[in-house]
């Protein structure tokens, strides 16, 4: 842990932390204060897979092998969206987006491709819905035009555009199941109005998670989702990730279909 302390302190030294945004063709630079650097070298541990480090070590391990075998699996189906992107919309196949990552550190997030390259007059596609959650005027966005594809309406609706950071599972990135990584500026500005979310940080994002099977995903709100998170945190075992993925499979299948029903009422995880 102390080489990925180092980069931190030292950053925090220097006075600012420069984060790269990635929102299709551009980024943009955000600072943040010494005193969020030094925090952001130390998250909180999660309880459990603090406490847990074989269990954790079985399903890091699972998630490998999981990925790998989905990759080979979805092959002809990954190569066949693959092509559909290409020929529909100019642009590149990946979105590569800065997401951050377990204990601060910051990674690039793939997904496929489903809307046109942006121009440099476009705002982030959910700058309003960020600006929302946090309710004040930290952001002051303009409403995007909606730039997606015909082909990228079909990969969001049914999760589809997810698929490739399985690559990110394979590299140790990701897991297969935990909290959703979201972008550093993002990270900075929620810490600052919700005290608990930067708990995320002390396990490994997820391509899923239990807030989202629960139906808090894409631009829903932020204090449920976080809540979830947590109580993932908590409460992580590997019966409760595969009831996750379970879930997932099911509302992949069958779009518009809430996955939630099939949890039992009161159960709460």
């Amino acid at each position: 842990m102390a080489d990925a302390r180092e980069p931190r302190a030292r950053q925090a030294r220097e006075g600012m932390r420069a984060s790269r945004v990635s929102s299709g063709t551009r980024t943009s630079p955000v600072r943040v204060p010494p005193s969020r650097a030094l925090q952001s070298a130390s998250f909180d541990r999660g309880p459990a897979l603090a406490r847990q480090k074989g269990r954790a070590l079985v399903k890091h391990g699972m998630d490998r092998v999981l990925a790998g075998g989905l990759l080979v699996f979805l092959l002809p189906l990954l190569l066949g969206i693959a092509v559909a992107i290409k020929v529909s919309s100019r642009g590149t196949v990946l979105f590569r987006q800065l997401r951050v990552g377990q204990h601060g550190r910051e990674f690039q997030m793939l997904k496929f491709r489903t809307m046109r390259p942006a121009t440099s007059a476009d705002p982030e596609a959910d700058a309003v819905w960020a600006a929302r959650m946090l309710g004040s005027g930290s952001l002051n966005p303009e409403t995007p035009s909606d730039r997606r594809t015909a082909i990228g309406r079909f990969l969001r609706a049914t999760y589809i555009d997810e698929l490739p950071q399985l690559f990110n599972v394979l590299t140790g990135d990701m897991s297969l199941v935990g909290p959703r990584p979201e972008r550093a500026s993002y990270v900075y500005l929620f810490e600052e109005s919700f005290p608990s979310y930067s708990r995320r940080h002390s396990v490994k994002p997820g391509l899923t998670g239990l807030a989202q099977v629960k139906g808090y995903r894409g631009e829903t709100s932020l204090g449920p989702r976080i809540t979830y998170d947590n109580v993932y945190i908590d409460h992580w075992n590997l019966l409760l990730d595969a009831r996750i993925l379970g879930l997932t499979l099911l509302h992949v299948i069958t779009p518009g279909l809430r996955p939630l029903r099939a949890l039992k009422k009161g159960a709460g995880y």
